[in-house]
């Protein structure tokens, strides 16, 4: 597969060189600013890689699969207006950009097909959870490649219709700095009982990192189960459950944070 990357930061890089690793590219043309940089970061992919500082910079003869952008929202107009005239009509573009609607895509380039995926940054240790949506059009293979590329990130799986992408982005997007939020409390509590900082960190971080190593490797077992299984009735673990569940307070703190999330998205997406 050859594909036309446009910004190569951190989750940019991340996804090339997971590629790269699984041998899914034959050659990529990456559009980023750091140029010598990446040609250092990525020495030993030399073969399949060439770097332009400026979209405006790839070749006329340029052939590509799919176009990536891995850039930030606020870059995307300066980007696009770049990128448009060296855009074929038929060459697809899959974006990673959160809260940015097709129809935005679309001003720019209104013949092309476009998907959009919201990745996690769970995805640069190769577990992470990718969803996906094509918004206009879908020639074929497009699917076909475009989960391919995602599968090598992690999990993922397509969303019928762009308007789910919010919700998703809330949930899995977003998802990672709740956890590790929690991470946080616990810690900053087991401190208040008499555990050094280090301590209470360590308890609560591998608490983390055994939890989900325990939800991945038992897919077929419900996570209430594995809740219920954790919770002896009459127990110290039901007894802190019973304070966070009255009233539903606990769900409902949940809910409204992810209401704000999803409404802080539409507002950059300008709907």
């Amino acid at each position: 597969m050859k594909i036309i990357l446009i910004g190569c930061g951190k989750m940019g890089g991340a996804m090339l060189r997971g590629w790269l690793a699984h041998g899914l590219l034959q050659h990529a043309f990456v559009v980023d600013h750091a140029v010598q940089e990446l040609k250092l970061e990525f020495s030993e992919y030399a073969h399949a890689l060439d770097f332009y500082i400026d979209a405006q910079d790839l070749p006329e003869e340029v052939e590509t699969d799919l176009v990536v952008l891995a850039i930030k929202p606020q870059q995307m107009a300066e980007v696009l207006t770049s990128l448009a005239p060296r855009m074929h009509p038929d060459w697809p573009m899959m974006t990673v950009a959160a809260g940015v609607h097709s129809s935005f895509y679309q001003r720019y380039l209104p013949q092309n097909p476009i998907v959009r995926i919201a990745p996690n940054t769970p995805a640069m240790q190769g577990e992470g959870m990718t969803v996906g949506v094509v918004v206009n059009q879908s020639p074929s293979g497009l699917k076909q490649r475009v989960e391919k590329l995602c599968r090598s990130m992690g999990e993922f799986f397509w969303l019928e219709e762009e308007a789910q992408i919010d919700g998703a982005m809330a949930i899995s997007g977003s998802g990672p700095a709740y956890y590790f939020y929690l991470t946080e409390m616990l810690a900053k509590t087991g401190i208040a009982y008499g555990l050094s900082q280090d301590q209470a960190m360590q308890l609560a971080r591998q608490t983390l990192v055994g939890a989900g190593a325990m939800a991945k490797s038992q897919p077929e077992v419900e996570i209430a189960q594995m809740r219920k299984d954790v919770t002896s009735k009459g127990g110290i673990t039901e007894a802190t459950l019973r304070v966070w569940s009255e009233g539903d307070s606990f769900e409902k703190i949940i809910a409204a944070g992810i209401s704000a999330n999803v409404q802080r998205s539409r507002e950059l997406a300008g709907d």
